[in-house]
């Protein structure tokens, strides 16, 4: 598979100095450890979330041979105390530690079971709550991912700007926690994230087989990281494009397009099999899909009348005879009232997604720091029939107060948003690369556009916008052009 233009590194300065690889590694690792450490104090550290429980409680029950199991009531309450007695140091789930469980569990198809594996892998290797084992892991994996973001940002804009990036991710505290602190997968998937785009690099500087080769560790590295969560598996599709202008050879663009994406799939395939053989549907993604679309109607104030939270799509569910928003069942109903919505008023549809494109331009990302000055949550104040945006005009001295933080963070990453445009103007000559390496995180803000945003979706692919940022901090330096 010829690989068009793209061109050998030139014979100037190294792409990636192993000195300056191992400083990037140890910043990021040293910011990384301390959140962990911090996350295990009381000083003003945000709690994880409900759903990081959930992949907590799910792991220890596939490490007792229950499976990647849901329950309710009080089959829920039996999972939740597999959990507390792990945590309370009196168990080590096992087949025979645990028993059968009562009947009323059933299979989880909300979301894949990487991170529910991940807890049970941690739990069973160290035979010990898997919360801190589950941070080290993170910690480390993240780390040698700043590494790989310095060699990706030296490929591209040459060793300068490659430090700028590397360290721009090491110091990136929203990264950094929600790869310890939050304990939840959306900061987990960005280390593979980031080696599917510098799988991409790989395969331009390579010959044919070379290229097929890292085309396919572009797919088990975008395979690998949606079993944590599948949002990106599209992601090669919207890459195309650009590939094909870059190569300027459609056929190349569309074997390795192809070859990606059907790798990623494949890497899922065990997942959707069993979703398959559960329920005759094949679900490589999630049975929460139509569920989180009726959410998304619901995040502003609309003529729908829909609430705006998990809790409401539950109890919708459970109005049509459904046990959960999150089935497959209900994934149908609700893929129905989304679509009846759609068509009924189309024009509140264009409003919500219009109202979404500050959350999704500057993303106002956390990064573990519980405000005591924050009284009230967002959710609380929309439960009492305000958006976010009503929220904001009516408390506006609150909301600077109580969300300094989050506030800073959405500057920083509008900043790193036209730092990428900047870049893109700047580098016109090679934009076909440059637009290639952003469409990754254009794919993300486009799909969340649509469905349901949430900062924390956004940050797997931030460190594309970060080499932007750190291509702009560098710009009186000469690039080094390895891909021309």
């Amino acid at each position: 598979m010829s690989q068009g233009k793209a061109a050998a590194p030139s014979s100037g300065a190294p792409v990636a100095g192993p000195g300056r690889v191992a400083v990037v590694v140890a910043v990021a690792l040293m910011v990384r450890l301390l959140l962990a450490l911090w996350s295990q104090s009381s000083f003003f550290v945000e709690p994880p979330s409900g759903m990081s429980s959930l992949y907590f409680r799910q792991g220890y029950a596939i490490a007792a041979g229950l499976g990647f199991v849901v329950g309710q009531g009080e089959t829920n309450d039996f999972l939740k105390e597999i959990q507390r007695r792990v945590n309370a140091g009196d168990l080590v789930a096992t087949p025979d530690s645990v028993g059968p469980g009562p009947g009323g569990l059933y299979a989880d198809t909300l979301h894949p079971p990487g991170m529910a594996i991940l807890v049970a892998a941690l739990h069973r290797l160290f035979g010990a709550p898997a919360d801190i084992p589950l941070q080290l892991f993170g910690a480390l994996l993240d780390s040698l991912a700043a590494g790989v973001v310095y060699w990706i940002g030296s490929t591209l804009l040459g060793s300068a700007a490659g430090l700028a990036a590397g360290l721009l991710y090491a110091l990136f505290l929203p990264q950094a926690w929600a790869v310890t602190g939050a304990q939840m997968p959306d900061g987990l998937i960005g280390p593979f994230i980031v080696a599917m785009v510098a799988a991409y690099l790989m395969a331009l500087r390579s010959t044919r087989w070379g290229a097929v080769a890292w085309y396919v560790v572009a797919g088990l590295s975008l395979g690998i990281g949606s079993y944590l969560r599948p949002d990106y598996l599209l992601v090669p599709i919207a890459m195309f494009p650009f590939l094909w202008l870059h190569l300027r050879r459609l056929a190349p663009a569309v074997v390795a397009s192809v070859l990606v994406t059907a790798t990623a799939f494949a890497t899922l395939s065990p997942w959707a099999f069993r979703n398959h053989l559960l329920h005759d549907r094949w679900i490589f993604t999630s049975s929460g899909a139509g569920a989180t679309l009726v959410t998304g109607l619901g995040e502003f104030s609309s003529p729908w009348g829909i609430g705006p939270t998990d809790i409401d799509r539950h109890n919708e569910a459970m109005a049509q005879g459904f046990r959960s928003a999150w089935v497959p069942e209900a994934d149908h109903y609700f893929r129905k009232v989304w679509w009846d919505a759609l068509q009924s008023y189309p024009g509140a549809f264009v409003v919500s997604v219009v109202k979404r494109l500050p959350l999704a331009l500057a993303p106002p990302y956390s990064f573990g720091f519980a405000n005591p000055l924050k009284t009230r949550t967002f959710t609380e104040i929309r439960g009492e029939g305000q958006d976010r945006y009503q929220a904001i005009l009516s408390n506006p001295l609150y909301v600077l107060a109580a969300y300094w933080d989050v506030i800073g963070a959405a500057i920083f990453s509008g900043l790193a948003l036209l730092a990428s445009i900047w870049w893109l103007i700047v580098d016109r000559h090679r934009w076909t690369l440059v637009l290639l390496i952003l469409s990754v995180h254009l794919y993300s803000i486009g799909a969340h556009l649509i469905i349901h945003m949430e900062p924390r979706f956004l940050l797997p692919s931030m460190f594309v916008f970060l080499l932007g940022l750190a291509r702009f901090l560098t710009r009186h330096r000469q690039v080094d052009r390895e891909l021309r």
